[in-house]
C-alpha cells in the first residue's frame, strides 16, 4: 500500500487538463530520442520538430510562429467565409 500512496502523491499538483496534456505531448514529440542530450542538445531538444516540420518551398525559415500564423489564417478565412455566406443568405431572403 505504501508504494501506491507514493505514486499517487507524485502526481498531485500536476496539470492534467486537455491543454496541459496537449502541450506536454507537443514537447515530447519535438524531441529526438535517438540523440543523446550530452552529444547534441539542440538536436535532442528540437530534432523531432525539425523532422516533422520541413521548411516549405519559398520560405527562408520555418518555426512555431509560422505554423501558428498559418493556422490562424485558416481560421480567419473560414470565419470570414461564413460571414460572407450569412450576408449573402440575408440578402437573398430580403
Amino acid at each position: 500500500m505504501q508504494s501506491l500512496t507514493i505514486a499517487v502523491s507524485l502526481y498531485q499538483g500536476l496539470c492534467t487538463t486537455k491543454t496541459c496534456v496537449t502541450a506536454a505531448g507537443a514537447i515530447l514529440n519535438g524531441k529526438d530520442d535517438t540523440v543523446s542530450p550530452c552529444d547534441d542538445f539542440y538536436q535532442f531538444a528540437c530534432g523531432g520538430w525539425i523532422k516533422s516540420h520541413p521548411i516549405p518551398a519559398g520560405e527562408a525559415r520555418w518555426n512555431t510562429f509560422d505554423v501558428l500564423r498559418n493556422q490562424n489564417e485558416v481560421v480567419i478565412k473560414n470565419v470570414l467565409g461564413e460571414c460572407v455566406r450569412t450576408w449573402e443568405l440575408t440578402i437573398l431572403i430580403e
